[in-house]
């Protein structure tokens, strides 16, 4: 470079200053770090450069120059000048971009700003004489939530009047004398057969008994893999199962032996003078003795298998007690003919004499516990009056949700009802249920229903609830015009539907509609498109026909655009609704998109944000609406929504370091951590407001909810909190999880969440003896909240560091990691590792993404995806690399490049992906095509 003096030695006057520089020379170091440090502010970057220190702004200041604290400088094409520059003077320096040009002895001297001269102002501050004390709460103590308690016992002697008291001594001889097993051995048919064929012939079986007991054993394990179709808690405790039924070949070895040996014929005539004596008492009416001797009915076992041998005698019971789960097939009795068509006839006529004699609790008990027809002995106690006995043989049994909720609802138990309801999705079949019977109770639940939908932010979905009930249509304005705020498809599909509803309010329809149909904004094709698919859903009417015509136009405009794909079914349909013959004629044919998908790429589409181009406030966690707006967290600033341009709609002033939104985007949870607990507050993006809810422990936690129930993990419980309760309540939990759960991730269908078993339990729940690397996926229908999945993922414990591992809704499991070189080439690279594991089962590796690192210093950051994308953070040489990646393909589809970042958040949905950053940047990008829908900077 040519020296040059310039004219000018300072600025002067008032000037935008993007920084001040410090002398060593002038101040001293000590001096110009104090300064450093009253000036900082967020976003704000230091160097240590040309003998001093630089202190650059987040954004411009005015500053007086006489009264400035440093040396003020501007900022020119990326360049920090400490003295005016004219044109000549700055084509003769030509200074590079990210450099500071500064004049010493009054000639300009240049000075590059690298990651390499930047300073950190915390290392400066020394903390280690302060001593570290243990913070405790001052206000309740945090307490665990209040767990919805599940029926799942039914005890006739206390709840069914007449029951006699049982007789403890005559239970304990009868099992003496049947040799019956404890009820936690599994080898119970081998303790069976050696108790009743005695010692001898015990010795004999005594290895098939061992046998039976490991097949046993592996036939529950196999049970626990794959999984039941039912939840795996529903309360404090999961309910329990029935043991598994033994092998079919060693049920034939018994079954040839006792025939072979005419042992059969000895039982076979015990039992016979046993059921003898049963039937007697039945025959006589002596109904208290009979009921404790009678034998249930159940199924024979699976379908194609042998009946297992009872060889006892069946026990009296003490209790009658009416078990909720599952009970063991048992044995069958050594008996020929229609012995068990005979019972079930002579149980039917006891149960039409007791309710003939108006002895209904008796009655109820012989169809629940001895015919085992549980939805029968339900609909007998509620055609006698007792509702509440209903509900809770009904929930005990595990019959169907809709029965279990219609049951309470009659009951008088509301609330329990819709707890039920809204843990298990079961409001539409329990409002079918009660239509067939009882039409004012129908509508009373419907309206329940409708309330609760709207409390979960599902305004639209309330309405269509509502409606068909005259009497709750007054409730319905007030749900529109939320449904109408919120914005999105939820929201145009209202605004369709509306015009049915409230066909006297077109003129206000029309004025939105056409608002929504004249925004060229791509992300609202979706809005249109729904717009579109509901009218012509609705009646045909001219004011209908009349907004399928603008609706049509802005579609193909749409579809020519690429902002909604094209598809041949709802063009002409919609044409046709509209009823324009000049439309018809001049419908275009099918539009062709400017721009491919962005899963069609064939390149990655490369996007550079320059580190000088940041805003003012950290971004902790951003979230993309269904309208378009945007709600970001700034931690202790609390939490902004944001506008399609950036300007802030509302602040919501409660700590937000993250936030869970709910599907319907109108409101969310801010939480805030504070020590070992996270605080919670709920926002209301339609209300703008924010109020604190109450302290809480978890691990983990889903970052979307359904507007009510809430996915956490705390300990080795897995919980369903119930979002729309003051206190802190959990609807249902998967109580001793193997493990700590480290993710969660939900849809409307399916969540998923990964244990990290390490050093804990195994598999199966037994202790594991050597560090190892454990990990489990689990994965939950929803809304039933069944067990669909649960799998192993063993992984090597050594040669990779700062593992960043995720789940998808639906159970694809992405990791990022740094592989460390081989043991035997130590100097070689280490590379930055996107692995995706598949299947049920213990998964396997997918293809695996290298990013060039031959170093730590593209170590990985953060992961995040749904079932079609990965978003894969890491940091790079100038700050944060995103990569956006095909699940499919596992390709790299776009880069986006956040020059100067340090920490990054993620979020993936079904159509965008949301990034925000610690230097006040806000990006949004559609999956579809790759646009880049938002790139705001938060100030």
């Amino acid at each position: 470079m040519t020296p040059v003096k310039p004219r000018f030695l300072v600025h002067q006057g008032v000037v935008d200053a993007s920084a001040l520089f410090f002398d060593f020379a002038l101040v001293g170091e000590a001096e110009a770090r104090r300064r450093v440090l009253a000036l900082w502010e967020v976003g704000a970057v230091v160097h240590a450069v040309a003998d001093g220190l630089l202190l650059r702004f987040a954004h411009s200041h005015e500053i007086d120059c006489r009264r400035a604290p440093g040396l003020p400088l501007t900022s020119r094409k990326d360049v920090l000048l400490s003295a005016p520059l004219t044109d000549d003077e700055w084509d003769t320096i030509a200074p590079p971009p990210r450099t500071i040009c500064i004049l010493r002895d009054g000639a300009a001297a240049l000075f590059a700003l690298t990651s390499e001269t930047q300073a950190d102002p915390a290392s400066w501050l020394d903390v280690s004489p302060w001593p570290l004390l243990p913070s405790q709460t001052l206000g309740t103590a945090l307490a665990p939530p209040q767990v919805f308690e599940s029926l799942t016992k039914f005890d006739p002697r206390t709840q069914l009047a007449g029951i006699p008291p049982a007789a403890p001594d005559m239970l304990k001889a009868l099992r003496e004398l049947m040799g019956a097993p404890e009820p936690e051995r599994t080898n119970e048919w081998g303790s069976k057969v050696a108790k009743a064929l005695g010692m001898g012939l015990g010795i004999l079986l005594t290895p098939m008994a061992l046998l039976m007991g490991a097949a046993s054993a592996s036939r529950i394990k196999s049970a626990g893999a794959a999984g039941a179709n039912r939840g795996t808690g529903t309360g404090p405790a999961p309910v329990p199962r029935a043991p598994a039924a033994p092998p079919e070949w060693l049920r034939r070895i018994v079954l040839q032996m006792l025939v072979r040996t005419n042992l059969g014929q000895i039982f076979g005539m015990r039992q016979a003078r046993y059921l003898a004596r049963m039937m007697q008492m039945f025959e006589r009416g002596d109904f208290a003795e009979a009921l404790r001797h009678a034998l249930p009915l159940g199924d024979s076992g699976e379908e194609g298998r042998t009946p297992w041998p009872a060889l006892g005698l069946p026990g009296r019971r003490d209790d009658l007690q009416i078990q909720p789960g599952l009970t063991s097939p048992g044995g069958s009795m050594l008996f020929g003919g229609n012995i068990f068509g005979s019972l079930q006839e002579m149980y039917r006529k006891a149960f039409a004499r007791l309710e003939a004699a108006g002895r209904i609790d008796e009655a109820a008990f012989i169809l629940a516990e001895l015919l085992q027809v549980h939805e029968e002995a339900v609909a007998f106690l509620e055609r006698h009056g007792r509702m509440r006995l209903a509900a809770e043989m009904a929930e005990a049994r595990d019959l169907p949700p809709g029965l279990i909720v219609r049951q309470w609802f009659l009951a008088g138990d509301a609330d329990r009802a819709a707890d039920i309801a809204r843990r298990t999705g079961a409001f539409g079949d329990a409002v079918t249920r009660l239509e067939r019977t009882n039409k004012p109770h129908a509508q009373t639940l419907r309206m329940v229903w409708a309330g609760t939908l709207a409390k979960r932010g599902e305004y639209a979905t309330a309405v269509d609830v509502a409606w068909p009930v005259p009497e709750g249509r007054a409730l319905t304005h007030e749900w529109i015009r939320r449904a109408l705020e919120s914005g999105g498809p939820a929201a145009a599909r209202m605004l369709a539907r509306r015009l049915t509803l409230e066909p006297e309010a077109y003129p206000e329809i029309r004025e939105r509609a056409l608002a929504l149909l004249s925004d060229d904004a791509p992300e609202l094709g979706a809005s249109r498109l729904a717009f579109a698919e509901t009218l012509i859903q609705e009646p045909h009417t001219p004011a209908a026909s009349a907004l399928a015509r603008a609706a049509a136009r802005s579609l193909i405009e749409d579809a020519a655009a690429g902002s909604i794909g094209f598809a041949g079914a709802w063009l002409p349909g919609l044409i046709k609704f509209a009823g324009d013959g000049a439309l018809k004629a001049d419908m275009p044919p099918s539009p062709s998109c400017p721009r491919p998908l962005m899963a069609e790429w064939d390149a990655p589409l490369e996007i550079v944000i320059d580190a000088s181009d940041t805003g003012a406030m950290p971004v902790l966690d951003a979230v993309w609406l269904p309208d378009g707006r945007c709600a970001v967290a700034l931690g202790e600033a609390g939490a902004r929504l944001l506008a399609r341009d950036g300007r802030t709609i509302a602040h919501l002033d409660q700590p937000a370091h993250h936030l869970v939104v709910s599907d319907s985007g109108d409101r969310a949870l801010a939480l805030a951590p504070r020590g070992d607990a996270m605080r919670i507050a709920r926002l209301d993006f339609l209300q703008r407001t924010a109020r604190p809810w109450r302290d809480v422990q978890m691990d983990a936690w889903a970052n979307t909810y359904d507007g009510s129930l809430w996915f956490t993990a705390a300990g080795t419980d897995f919980l369903a909190i119930d979002a729309l309760a003051d206190n802190y309540k959990a609807l249902w939990r998967t109580p001793e999880i193997p493990g700590r759960v480290t993710r969660i991730s939900r849809d409307t269908i399916s969540c998923s969440f990964l244990v990290d078993c390490s050093e804990t339990t195994d598999f199966w729940g037994a202790p594991v003896g050597a560090a190892q690397d454990i990990w489990q996926r689990w994965i939950l229908g929803l809304p039933s909240l069944a067990l669909r999945g649960r799998a192993e993922i063993p992984q090597s414990s050594t040669g990779y560091l700062d593992l960043r591992r995720t789940v998808s809704p639906s159970g694809l499991i992405g990791d990022l990691r740094l592989e460390l070189p081989p043991e035997n080439d130590p100097l070689g690279d280490s590379w930055t590792r996107l692995s995706l594991y598949e299947g049920t089962g213990i998964p396997q590796h997918g293809k695996r993404l290298f990013f060039g690192a031959s170093d730590s210093s593209h170590e990985p950051l953060d992961v995040a995806m749904s079932g079609s994308w990965i978003v894969a953070s890491t940091h790079s040489d100038n700050g944060v690399c995103c990569r956006i990646v095909d699940t499919k393909a596992l390709i790299v589809r776009l880069e986006l490049h956040l020059n100067g970042a340090q920490s990054v958040t993620t979020r993936v949905g079904a159509d965008y992906v949301t990034i925000g950053d610690d230097r006040g940047r806000l990006i949004v990008i559609d999956l579809l095509r790759g646009n880049l829908v938002r790139n705001l900077r938060v100030g």
